[in-house]
């Protein structure tokens, strides 16, 4: 925390925002301000003035110092650029406004329960460390060669053996194709498949990010609405009338933000519909792993008999956020598409720390973290779920998903998100709601999505009572 900290002053000292000799609040005051310890604030302005960027002045002042490193030069160099580059810029790639999603919301002091991300603090640090560690010495010892753009093969046959358990996927490597995020690969699999004109039918509220992606490729994102069964699969028929659709992009386990999985009626159409049509579909998986009851859905993938499925997943849920590790699984033609494509851009992953995961997996203990983290998530569900039923009147209902990493509340007509997320932030806490999710026209699920699964109890319980108090404080 200390290290995030005086990465975001650092930052501010750079980009000008704070200036030479300006003074920055007291540990105490900024602590307060943050809801952070003051001893976070202390080891984080120590670490700056060891860097040199700030000075520990008599009486408990700290200020930016007068020339902060890297700055002195940058403004005495000749080369430095003005406002704008020196050459004509392109047009932005993006045909209509995409929501923005969460961007805006992560603000100092405020609980970040926009999303459900994975607890950085349940990471397998010790094994971890080990494995890299080894892939290190590895690396150094044998001299790794260039890097496959498919990815690690050692990785895709232990990946493959893994999805095969967990999934019911056939654990051939050639299926599998790593990538660093799943954001790359749908922009990839657009890039593939999308010819002038052709669409891309997506979820609504669903996944901004990949709405850029697939518009970023040359993709015209078209709509359909989501209701308590998942994605209105039947409404592809009239769509397609207006648009050539090209793929679908659908989270069918379950449904980003809203939790709901795919019915199964809609899952036989969709993909009969898809082969009739020769339409990819292209499925999330993410947060599947983390099934709380019941059991584990499989992927439609798993089910395509017809070779119309590209599933995408991420290794980030299981590991933290800042383990960029994702894959697509698909008929290997099309993957070996993909991959040149890939080749031209990244034409290799990060060998190291592929060789770390692979040593994970082969050893079970990416399999036992995620059963540990099943069983701490649940926890999290569940006390979040009683504290929201305590602290929210009647008006809001409350969903509870067998699995997932996040809740989907639903107000009724009397509430407005908006004004509700306005007084939550102020009362310093952050949801996700529907309007930032949805895309434009579209009359889909209205509702927000509450993550649980990093923040302890006692976070949950601020989480819970703040949210109350925003919204009594609407009315």
């Amino acid at each position: 925390m200390y290290l995030r900290l005086a990465g975001r002053v650092r930052s501010d000292i750079q980009s000008g925002k704070l200036k030479p000799g300006d003074a920055l609040p007291s540990s105490r005051v900024l602590a307060e301000r943050l809801n952070i310890s003051r001893n976070t604030v202390v080891a984080a302005y120590q670490e700056l003035v060891s860097e040199g960027f700030l000075v520990a002045r008599p009486a408990g002042l700290t200020q930016v110092v007068e020339a902060p490193p890297g700055l002195e030069a940058e403004f005495k160099s000749p080369h430095r650029s003005g406002p704008t580059p020196a050459f004509q810029m392109g047009a932005s790639k993006l045909q209509s406004p995409v929501p923005m999603g969460a961007e805006g919301l992560a603000r100092p002091g405020v609980i970040p329960a926009a999303s459900g991300t994975p607890d950085p603090r349940l990471t397998p640090v010790d094994a971890f460390s080990r494995a890299y560690r080894t892939a290190l010495r590895r690396a150094a010892k044998d001299r790794l060669s260039a890097p496959d753009p498919a990815g690690s093969r050692q990785l895709r046959e232990e990946l493959g053996n893994m999805l095969g358990s967990l999934r019911s996927l056939s654990p051939n490597p050639e299926r599998l194709l790593l990538l660093r995020n799943p954001t790359v690969a749908m922009y990839l699999v657009a890039k593939a498949l999308i010819q002038p004109g052709d669409a891309v039918a997506v979820e609504s509220p669903g996944n901004p990010d990949a709405w850029r992606a697939f518009e970023q490729a040359g993709a015209k994102v078209v709509a359909l609405p989501v209701d308590r069964d998942g994605l209105q699969v039947a409404g592809l028929e009239a769509l397609s009338a207006q648009h050539p659709i090209r793929l679908i992009y659908v989270s069918p386990q379950r449904q980003y933000p809203t939790t709901v999985p795919l019915h199964p009626a809609r899952r036989t159409w969709l993909l009969r519909w898809a082969a009739t049509h020769k339409v990819a579909i292209l499925e999330s998986d993410a947060e599947a792993e983390f099934q709380f009851e019941g059991a584990m859905r499989t992927p439609l993938i798993s089910e395509d008999t017809d070779g119309v499925c590209i599933l995408v997943g991420s290794l980030s849920k299981l590991l933290a956020s800042g383990f960029h590790l994702a894959y697509l699984y698909g008929h290997p033609a099309f993957l070996a598409q993909v991959k040149d494509l890939r080749a031209a851009l990244d034409p290799g992953g990060d060998p190291i720390l592929e060789s770390a995961v692979t040593d994970l997996i082969r050893d079970g203990e990416l399999q036992r973290h995620l059963h540990r983290m099943i069983t701490v998530y649940r926890q999290r569900r569940d006390h979040l779920v009683n504290g929201l039923r305590l602290n929210l009147s009647d008006r809001v209902r409350v969903d509870v998903p067998d699995g997932g990493l996040a809740l989907w509340l639903e107000p009724d007509a009397s509430v407005d998100i908006e004004a509700w997320l306005t007084r939550a932030l102020e009362a310093g806490v952050a949801f996700l709601p529907s309007t930032r999710v949805s895309w434009p026209g579209i009359d889909g699920r209205r509702g927000l999505r509450v993550g649980f699964s990093g923040h302890e109890p006692f976070q949950l319980d601020e989480i819970a009572q703040r949210l109350g108090q925003s919204l009594m404080d609407q009315d």
